[in-house]
């Protein structure tokens, strides 16, 4: 996310396998014209979608951030 151009990223998707394995970048982008940036790693956890979660508002400003639900993996 920090190598696309300054806010040219309408949507972040941040979670684990089950974001990556379920949306289509660009697929939306054909159909629709909306940019995403999947932020999504196998077994992300919480910690982790933070990180990616402040550079998504640090670099790219989106106008949705799409969390998923699903991630119960805490590490301490």
């Amino acid at each position: 996310m920090l190598k696309e151009d300054l806010d040219t990223v309408d949507v972040a998707l941040i979670g684990d396998s089950l974001i990556y394995s379920s949306v289509v970048p660009m697929e939306i982008y054909g159909n629709y014209g909306y940019t995403l940036f999947d932020c999504a790693t196998a077994a992300q956890i919480m910690p982790t979608s933070y990180e990616y979660f402040s550079l998504a508002i640090d670099a790219q400003h989106p106008k949705i951030i799409i969390f998923n639900a699903d991630n119960d993996s805490i590490s301490i």
